[in-house]
């Protein structure tokens, strides 16, 4: 369900990690549509169409602050 989509035609398939595009099906708001994934035949074909680097792209690298022993009191003991 999307709230406030605005009123126009829409195309909506499947896509996700280890399928590949299923059908689009024509929707507009306010009906009811069904879905079908459709699971990839291989690794190869999966990659196709959700490549690895679309996962790399929504990672979020911690800020050096939030790594582990990075608290000043902390490291005072290990200087010795």
């Amino acid at each position: 369900m999307l709230p406030q989509l605005p009123k126009a035609d829409y195309k909506v398939w499947v896509r996700g990690y280890g399928l590949v595009d299923s059908e689009p099906v024509h929707a507009t708001p306010g009906k009811i549509i069904n879905l079908t994934a459709v699971v990839a035949p291989n690794a190869k074909a999966a990659a196709e169409y959700f490549p690895a680097v679309y996962w790399f792209s929504l990672l979020r690298v911690p800020d050096k602050g939030e790594f582990p022993g990075q608290d000043p009191r902390a490291m005072a003991f290990r200087k010795t």
